[in-house]
């Protein structure tokens, strides 16, 4: 998603939508108006909203009143998403089905209720549900509440947050601009290849309005960009509200379900709650923090516990009872020296900012730094510090002690610590999983790497803090992609004999699979989405989504039925092409180094496991090394001839 922040105004990619629509000051702002104009409070969740099927494409944040109902959001999704011929549409929260009807025959749609109940009697935050409206061409939302939090009365029911741009659909022959869309043939298409093959005043030939809906191009629907406009901020747009307060039906399981539901959406609360404490405390800090590049002035103008945290994270030892000023001091004696030491295992993504900060004198706007998870690891660990300008504009401060330091980087050191977090994050792409000592074993004879294990250890650990595109855990690098290891571990357990049969690899392999979100070469998926382009209208974008979504699925299921099962439930009227879907989908599957086989493709280890066969010399009347029990010719013997035959 590339969209806009409805409450400053501020553009924002979809990795950061989230974070910034908690964080937005301006939002926090409106909430703290509304509660000083208010007499009365009321509670708000924030929910997200995604096209199941083009997630990076179509999506909205917004909030809405804990005490409306399903069918109040189901209004807000029809108009300004939805509604083109009145369709039916339905929830689906938790395994029970909230259909559009008002009224239910309760013997026969006994898995079915009315929209008609107060949100926060089915859903909470942390959980995730779909909605879906028409079901002949059926377009699914995925929601997922994000957060809660008490605003005043005054505050709109209903409100839009954030919303991606408007889409740019493109013509299916030239990948040009459409302006039409065929409706015979459901595809966009673009002036210049509408001549000569269609007719323009073609009843089936629509000119294209505003595009950015989920529902372009199907049923004859036509969006507008005003249809959003009821719902901005301050907006007095009224609701039904009085809902039921309980489902109809119970759980039948004595209600261990509900209790474990309870307990993660404390948790997920809980972790909501303290992001957006957090984000008040850091704009606090900055504003009480005047750029400056003294550290003794910056000190003082933090609280001791933030102090305090900070010579944890620097190994700094000191008293609990310690006043503020020996705090100071003793941050002051060992500070330079302990920068130093953090300088010596720091990568390439870090020492960017600081080569920012040190062109620009210690002083940059907050806004300008290149890397934010970068920005996040140096703040803990005392090198910069959020502060404010005389127009209370958000900066960075950096200590001249600091400035002094990262002129004494050595380039060369730097290069070498990046090559190395490149090394390990290439491994990753091909293993899943990693040990450290596994990584220096398995390390191109190529690579010369004069670091002790203990320095490589530090090195990888402040990587994974910067880059977060893998997981580093006790010596153990994990892929991003990956929510179990353990399951993992044991998956690859169960397909290699012998634990050390890694994939052998080469310097340039692994360096060019360090990238964040490396799904190997386009190449691979090029037989399956030449059938799916040739036959489907698709986009740039849902292409890319598409590689991910197929690598990810031979990854984590690692089973070629399962990507076919996957492929066949996202694609519609498959019947025609079925088998050539099911051949490049094999294609595919066969070319993309499997993490269960330790980084082979399976093809490889199939011919390494016919290979190692052969080198094993068998009678025919001996017992199957395959451990089948049966003689070598009534078994794999047998196999090998009928291969031959075919």
């Amino acid at each position: 998603m590339i969209g806009k922040c409805y409450c400053c105004g501020k553009d924002i990619d979809g990795k950061m939508a989230k974070r910034h629509i908690l964080s937005c000051k301006s939002r926090l702002n409106n909430i703290e108006e509304y509660l000083n104009k208010s007499k009365i409070k009321k509670d708000k969740f924030i929910i997200k909203m995604v096209d199941k099927y083009m997630p990076s494409v179509y999506s909205i944040y917004l909030s809405i009143d804990k005490d409306t109902t399903l069918r109040s959001l189901d209004t807000f999704l029809r108009e300004v998403w939805m509604e083109c011929c009145g369709h039916l549409s339905e929830f689906e929260i938790n395994g029970t089905t909230y259909t559009c009807s008002e009224n239910l025959d309760e013997d026969f749609f006994d898995d079915e209720e009315t929209m008609d109940i107060n949100l926060k009697n089915v859903i909470s935050v942390g959980n995730k549900f779909v909605y879906s409206y028409d079901y002949g061409s059926t377009s699914r939302i995925i929601l997922e509440v994000i957060n809660e939090y008490t605003t005043g009365s005054l505050d709109s029911t209903i409100e839009i947050l954030a919303r991606n741009n408007e889409s740019k659909p493109i013509c299916y022959k030239c990948d040009n601009k459409a302006k039409y869309m065929d409706y015979e043939n459901q595809e966009f298409v673009c002036e210049e290849c509408v001549e000569g093959e269609v007719e323009e005043d073609d009843d089936f030939l629509t000119e294209l309005g505003y595009t950015n809906s989920p529902r372009d191009g199907v049923c004859g629907y036509e969006g507008s960009e005003s249809n959003e406009e009821k719902y901005l901020k301050d907006n007095k747009t009224k609701f039904k509200s009085k809902g039921r307060k309980k489902s109809k039906k119970n759980s039948g399981n004595n209600g261990y379900d509900e209790i474990a539901d309870i307990f993660n959406n404390e948790v997920e609360s809980i972790f909501m709650n303290s992001m957006e404490k957090v984000t008040k405390d850091l704009i606090n800090r900055s504003l009480k923090c005047k750029v400056t590049n003294d550290l003794e002035t910056i000190l003082k103008s933090n609280t001791n516990d933030y102090i305090k945290d900070i010579l944890d994270n620097l190994q700094i030892t000191y008293k609990s009872s310690d006043k503020k000023e020996i705090l100071i001091n003793k941050f002051k004696a060992s500070y330079k020296d302990s920068i130093k030491e953090v300088f010596k295992y720091i990568d390439n993504t870090c020492y960017e900012d600081l080569k920012l900060v040190l062109k620009n004198k210690g002083i940059i706007d907050s806004e300008k730094a290149k890397n934010i998870e970068s920005i996040i690891f140096l703040e803990r660990m005392g090198i910069i510090y959020h502060s404010s300008d005389e127009n209370n504009n958000f900066c960075i401060s950096v200590p001249k002690e600091v400035l002094e330091l990262i002129e004494e980087i050595n380039n060369k050191d730097i290069a070498k610590n990046d090559e190395i977090v490149k090394l390990f994050k290439g491994m990753i792409y091909y293993y899943g999983v990693i040990s450290l000592e596994q990584f220096i074993k398995r390390l191109p004879k190529e690579v010369n790497i004069d670091r002790e294990l203990e320095d490589i250890d530090k090195i990888l650990k402040i990587a994974s803090q910067i880059s977060m595109d893998y997981d580093y855990i006790n010596g153990l690098g994990i892929n991003e992609y990956i929510d179990d290891a353990i399951e993992l571990i044991e998956m690859i357990d169960k397909e290699t004999v012998n634990n050390d049969d890694f994939k052998v690899l080469t310097k340039t392999e692994l360096l060019k699979s360090f990238k964040i979100q490396y799904i190997g070469e386009h190449s691979i998926y090029k037989p399956l989405i030449k059938v799916i382009t040739d036959n489907y209208n698709t986009t740039n974008e849902m292409i890319d989504k598409l590689r991910e979504t197929i690598y990810l699925c031979c990854q984590l299921e690692a089973d070629e039925n399962k990507l076919m099962e996957f492929l066949f439930d996202i694609l519609e009227e498959t019947e025609l092409i079925k088998n050539e879907i099911i051949q490049s989908a094999c294609k595919v599957y066969n070319k993309i180094p499997l993490w269960k086989y330790r980084g082979y493709t399976k093809a490889e280890k199939q011919n390494a496991n016919r290979v190692n066969w052969e080198e094993v010399k068998m009678g025919r009347n001996d017992i199957c090394n395959c451990g089948s029990g049966k003689k070598y010719k009534q078994c794999c013997g047998g196999k090998v001839i009928d291969i031959k035959f075919n």
